[in-house]
Formats: C-alpha cells, sequence, structure tokens
C-alpha cells in the first residue's frame, strides 16, 4: 500500500458511492426540473399576490441545499467517505 494512494474499504467506498449517487441525481433533478419550471412560475404568483413570500423562500432554500452539499462534498469532505456519508 502506498503512503500517497492509500485503499479505500469496501464501506468506504459504498459510502462514497451512496453520496455522490443520491446527491448527483438530487442535485440534476433541482437544477433541471424543478428550479427552471417552478421557481419562474412561483415567482410570477408571488408577483400576483397568489402565495405568500415564505414559499419562494423555502423554494430558493431547497434549490440551494443540493448544490452546498455537493459543494462541501468536493472542497471540504472530499477525502472523508464516512463523512460524506453522515451529511448525505
Amino acid at each position: 500500500m502506498n503512503a500517497l494512494s492509500p485503499k479505500r474499504s469496501a464501506r468506504e467506498r459504498w459510502a462514497a458511492g451512496l453520496f455522490w449517487s443520491w446527491n448527483v441525481i438530487f442535485l440534476a433533478f433541482m437544477a433541471l426540473g424543478f428550479a427552471p419550471r417552478m421557481l419562474p412560475l412561483l415567482y410570477e404568483s408571488l408577483q400576483n399576490n397568489l402565495v405568500p413570500a415564505v414559499y419562494l423562500i423555502y423554494a430558493l432554500v431547497l434549490t440551494f441545499i443540493p448544490v452546498a452539499v455537493v459543494l462541501l462534498g468536493l472542497t471540504v469532505l472530499r477525502g472523508a467517505p464516512a463523512r460524506l456519508f453522515a451529511l448525505g
């Protein structure tokens, strides 16, 4: 085993695989489905006083959660599969 590239256990590979597969799917759903479809309609409904402003805030938070989690996974938690899994 090389000190520069340590082998990961099966548990660590599963943890990282589950985290990344779930978050890539979630990010794709939010970025390609929910956000471009629902946020403009929600904003228009807000302007017409059909929905409260808090709904738009909730939708924006839900949209940016997967972005924030993926950024955390790519930067801070990159080499810690157990912590990635716990974040997920």
